[in-house]
């Protein structure tokens, strides 16, 4: 926690005496504060709060039931936008568990936006690495409560590192860097011993994601990506596990453990958009080669109707926030089937789920979710009366 209070502290200190000599002014910008510093220059403020509410039973809870609630993310940003070329974004989450509060980085990088006449970006610090639709598209935004198996257990998350953004028009997004794997679902490829050497050693990975539109008009579009992970993994022990979109319940889905040396992702990735009407669909396939070499692989399949006549806004290869038109709620319907294939060598467990929900918008700040979630898991090691499993979430969310 030291850590994380000393990032807030420099950052808070370093806009201080950034700001002193200027007269400072409050601004809304976007339903964000705005701290104007000088005329090209400003700090926006926002975050978001998501309370959650859990109930699951059967393979969620080994054979019962069980309920919970958490505050899922409370998070803060602070954005620091120096000029057109330079910006700077600090992102914190706080957590509590058992009566104690924890804070953990999320984005702490700078950005410079000046390559080839704002068509390129060099990002550095802690951020996403760029892998995968859903993973890509923020939590706030995602249609279901909880993101698909695959996009959990397999793409990577934010980690240390540089990457190079391009966007030669506005059909087409690539997106690169070299990262220190020290987070997220391969958290345990961060310092690794060397084995000709008494010092720790960070190991990397090289990621990369592509998209292309060749359809993309108001309320129209066709969307297509790949992304591709290769990590070293320096011969230490991974084992996949899941939650099986359910984030209070049990981890019930697992993989044997593997000695791997590298990991190999690949992603494939395609949307449309209808009118109101979307669909969506990632397939992702991980590669071990190890002690012994493994394939996990999975999918999801996912639709959604918007009752009330809006459609889901897109920019560089992600969905973004929905527009609410004059009446007072938006209502959306979701589907999704997923599932998540980590059975082999006579190891592991192969998971599908099937998601049904609706989202009611009821204004840009706030929105109010449900899922219901109907589970079926197989393996060497799952009992036959705990196969399956039922789970319902509740998420309100607020947006300042």
């Amino acid at each position: 926690m030291q850590k994380q209070l000393f990032h807030i502290a420099t950052f808070m200190i370093g806009i201080n005496i950034f700001s002193m000599p200027i007269a400072e002014e409050i601004k809304p910008n976007d339903k964000k504060m705005a701290l104007h510093i000088e005329a090209a220059t400003n700090i926006k403020i926002g975050g978001r709060l998501q309370w959650d509410y859990d109930y699951f039973d059967g393979v969620h809870a080994a054979g019962v039931s069980a309920n919970d609630i958490e505050m899922r993310r409370t998070r803060l940003y602070i954005k620091s936008i120096l000029n057109k070329n330079w910006e700077s974004k600090l992102q914190v989450d706080f957590t509590e568990k058992d009566g104690a509060t924890d804070t953990a980085d999320k984005d702490v990088y700078i950005k410079y936006n000046g390559l080839r006449q704002e068509r390129m970006q060099l990002t550095i610090g802690k951020q996403k690495e760029p892998f995968g639709l859903e993973a890509s598209t923020s939590s706030k935004t995602t249609l279901t409560i909880e993101r698909a198996m695959i996009s959990t257990s397999l793409t990577p998350d934010r980690n240390y590192g540089f990457a190079i953004s391009a966007y030669p028009n506005s059909a087409i997004s690539l997106k690169g860097g070299v990262f220190s794997s020290n987070a997220g679902p391969f958290a345990h490829q961060g310092k690794q011993l060397a084995a000709n050497s008494n010092q720790n050693q960070k190991t990397l990975a090289w990621t990369g994601r592509i998209t292309y539109a060749p359809l993309m008009e108001t309320d129209r579009l066709i969307h297509l990506g790949f992304s591709g992970s290769m990590r070293d993994f320096a011969g230490n022990d991974y084992q996949l596990t899941d939650r099986a979109e359910i984030h209070l319940a049990d981890k019930i889905v697992q993989s044997g453990k593997i000695k791997a040396d590298t990991l190999t992702l690949l992603g494939v990735e395609v949307a449309t958009v209808i009118n109101d009407f979307s669909l969506e669909s990632e397939y992702i396939k991980l590669f071990i080669k190890g002690e012994p070499d493994t394939i996990i692989y999975g999918y999801y399949i996912q639709a959604s109707y918007l009752l009330t006549g809006e459609h889901r806004p897109y920019k560089k290869g992600m969905f973004r926030n929905i527009q609410l038109q004059a009446h007072s709620i938006a209502w959306q319907v979701i589907g999704r089937y997923s599932l998540l294939d980590a059975e082999q060598n006579n190891e592991g467990d192969r998971a599908k789920n099937l998601t049904l929900g609706v989202n009611a918008y009821i204004n840009p700040a706030v929105r109010l979710s449900a899922n219901y979630i109907k589970t079926f898991v197989k393996g060497p090691a799952t009992p036959a009366s705990q196969k399956y499993g039922n789970g319902v979430s509740i998420r309100l969310q607020y947006l300042f």
